[in-house]
């Protein structure tokens, strides 16, 4: 294995594969990375891995272990160009780079808008009754749309320290 390849390598090889697909669909690859490879990745053996072989060990899509490689993920090419990556190194990688689903709760004024998938602080906030559920809507900033929160009437109540069992 001659020489070590990092992202500015790939770029030109890659974007040949990128031109067919949906930019929706790469935005998905570029986003995260899965909970099967986060789980998995920790089991990958110390030895040199293709992309396929690595992808298959993982249970992922090819397409994931290539926008992996663009975003930094180390590996090395052999004369003939082949692409091997270090198992060790990618169960490294992939451990540093995964996103939890949850930043933990939301601070109050804050929601989460799914249209731009982030979390927002309320524009105009109004509260507002929906089935005996108090409700904090509200507008995302970002785009303009409709945002919506749980909210309390109050402080949260407290459990009982030695609830009674029967």
């Amino acid at each position: 294995m001659d020489d070590i390849g990092f992202t500015g390598e790939l770029a030109k090889e890659e974007d040949q594969i990128l031109q067919g697909a949906e930019v929706a669909q790469v935005l998905f690859y570029a986003r995260k990375v899965p909970h099967l490879a986060i789980v998995r990745g920790p089991g990958l053996l110390p030895m040199w891995y293709r992309p396929k072989e690595l992808a298959d060990e993982l249970g992922v899509e090819m397409m994931f272990v290539r926008n992996w490689l663009r975003r930094g993920l180390a590996f090395r090419k052999d004369g003939q160009g082949h692409i091997w990556i270090d198992g060790s190194e990618a169960a490294r990688w992939i451990e540093t780079h995964r996103r939890s689903s949850s930043g933990g709760p939301l601070p109050d004024g804050w929601a989460y808008c799914m249209r731009c998938r982030v979390r927002v602080e309320i524009v105009r906030p109004v509260r507002m009754v929906s089935a005996k559920h108090l409700v904090l809507s509200g507008i995302c900033p970002r785009c303009g749309g409709k945002v919506y929160r749980g909210a309390r009437n109050g402080p949260p109540r407290e459990l009982p320290s030695n609830p009674i069992v029967s």
